[in-house]
């Protein structure tokens, strides 16, 4: 939730004109470049990364008419181009009759000046947060099983790389598909074993040391707490 607020804070008209009309605070690579369209208007374009999501960009796929799947960064590139090509009547592909083409004839009401170039983001933020968001919470399952798999994906990705032999750190070796933890703290291992020890059917078992740590649960405690790791 907090990378969405980020990004609508981005689009959001009053940081745009506020961007506009101060470009000494645009950052290189952050924001996007300053440019004029063709009837002389300042405006900002789409290549900022502060304008796309760094991390959830998958969480939701779109598929437009011809088939064409878009994560979350490309979608918004999408409307950001198409809402160019309908200022400009360019739009060959979106006829007038379009819920997005209404949308920027009813912001624009005949003046392209009162339009930023990102009106049709904007809506799309919104519509994202209103469908999948909840008073700060997921209520889409499509989102909440995107971002789970994109952890699971991402905290293995972060075991690779500790049992790698390469690897520096030898915090964790890989036997049998298996990672064990070696070289991580003890008491960062027990403190996840004992939260999935209360869990499980033998609840009210505690360990005080690794000693007669059950395999598994090791093996649970170590993914639970690189996940953390990669989650934050």
């Amino acid at each position: 939730m907090g990378e969405l607020d980020a990004v609508i804070q981005y689009y959001s008209r009053k940081n745009i004109k506020n961007l506009i009309k101060n470009p000494a605070r645009l950052i290189d690579n952050y924001h996007g470049e300053l440019y004029k369209t063709e009837s002389g208007q300042d405006r900002i374009d789409f290549s900022g990364n502060g304008g796309r999501f760094r991390y959830f960009y998958d969480v939701l796929t779109f598929t437009d008419k011809s088939g064409k799947k878009y994560n979350l960064n490309q979608r918004l590139q999408y409307l950001y181009e198409l809402q160019k090509q309908i200022e400009t009547g360019n739009a060959k592909n979106v006829s007038k009759s379009d819920p997005l083409y209404k949308t920027i004839g009813s912001l624009a009401l005949g003046d392209s000046s009162k339009l930023d170039g990102f009106e049709l983001i904007r809506e799309e933020l919104k519509r994202i947060r209103d469908i999948h968001f909840k008073q700060g919470a997921f209520v889409s399952q499509e989102v909440k099983t995107s971002i789970n798999e994109m952890l699971i994906g991402a905290t293995r990705q972060e075991l690779e790389k500790l049992s790698d032999e390469n690897s520096p750190y030898k915090m964790v070796s890989k036997k049998n598909g298996k990672y064990i933890p070696n070289g991580i703290p003890t008491q960062l291992i027990l403190s996840y074993a004992n939260k999935i020890s209360k869990a499980l059917e033998n609840k009210g078992m505690y360990f005080e040391t690794t000693q007669g740590l059950d395999e598994t649960v090791a093996q649970d405690a170590l993914f639970s707490l690189i996940a953390n790791y990669v989650a934050n």
